[in-house]
């Protein structure tokens, strides 16, 4: 590698640039080995040095990638089907069990981001017919998906239902949790929540109808409750009439809000 001297006598470059240069070439230069390898198969310089700071070494990166190419889509900016390409590049079967298994976990976790925690068998077919091809053998498929069971990461226990491990756990610590607090001591509204309520009514100008005063003395006395309306029937508006009617000077509480006005 040119030394620092060699750089500087290179015109348009004075000693900050060939510092730049020579620190850049000694931060990496212990990767050459993986950008080698894996440069021949699409990845940029920069998915390569996140994977090697993942894996912790360049040649244990190319040699996972080497066996399981859909770990990209472990990175930002790669999808399956960019891993896909690449694992058919490397010559991976397209019938291969590796193949299958790979998409039907990276779905179920896909899905389950925007929150299907499962799909029913037919949902999940349509899905490997439209990204694998209509030919994959229907068998392969049961067999991915029993290779998943055993891995622990995807729950099928229900006929014609599939869903990634990971939130079905997660649904039931959820449960767990609703239960405990099923099963808490219940706080009931102190006295003088109705003139509380009559201060959420002046701070949006509006009187509350009869449903919704219901609606906020039945929750307010409850640990867990669920409140359901259509859009624009007065959720959010109640849930504010709920707050005003817990005494802020003995409670402490938080809210959680997904979208849309409440949020």
């Amino acid at each position: 590698f040119p030394s620092h001297d060699r750089f500087t006598q290179e015109k348009g470059i004075g000693e900050t640039v060939a510092n730049r240069i020579i620190n850049k070439y000694e931060a990496t230069k212990d990767f050459a080995s993986a950008y080698i390898e894996l440069d021949g198969y699409g990845l940029t310089t920069e998915a390569i040095n996140g994977l090697i700071k993942q894996y912790g070494s360049p040649d244990i990166l190319v040699e996972k990638i080497k066996s399981n190419p859909y770990l990209l889509t472990e990175l930002d900016g790669y999808g399956f089907k960019k891993a896909d390409k690449i694992a058919l590049t490397m010559g991976m079967d397209k019938d291969s069990i590796e193949r299958i298994s790979s998409f039907i976990e990276y779905a179920l976790n896909d899905l389950g981001k925007v929150g299907y925690s499962w799909i029913d068998s037919g949902h999940l077919m349509t899905l490997i017919e439209e990204n694998l091809g209509d030919d994959i053998d229907m068998g392969l498929v049961v067999e991915a998906v029993n290779y998943l069971k055993e891995m622990n990461k995807v729950w099928n226990e229900e006929k014609g239902k599939i869903g990634a491990k990971r939130f079905y756990d997660l649904e039931v610590k959820i449960v767990k949790e609703l239960i405990r607090l099923l099963k808490g001591d219940t706080q009931k509204l102190s006295e003088g929540w109705q003139e509380r309520v009559k201060q959420a009514e002046k701070l949006q100008g509006w009187e509350y109808t009869d449903e919704q005063k219901e609606a906020i003395e039945y929750l307010g006395n409850q640990n867990v409750g669920i409140l359901l309306g259509l859009a624009g029937s007065g959720k959010t508006s109640t849930a504010l009439g709920i707050l005003k009617a817990l005494n802020e000077d003995e409670l402490s509480f938080s809210m959680c809000c997904l979208a849309g006005k409440a949020a």
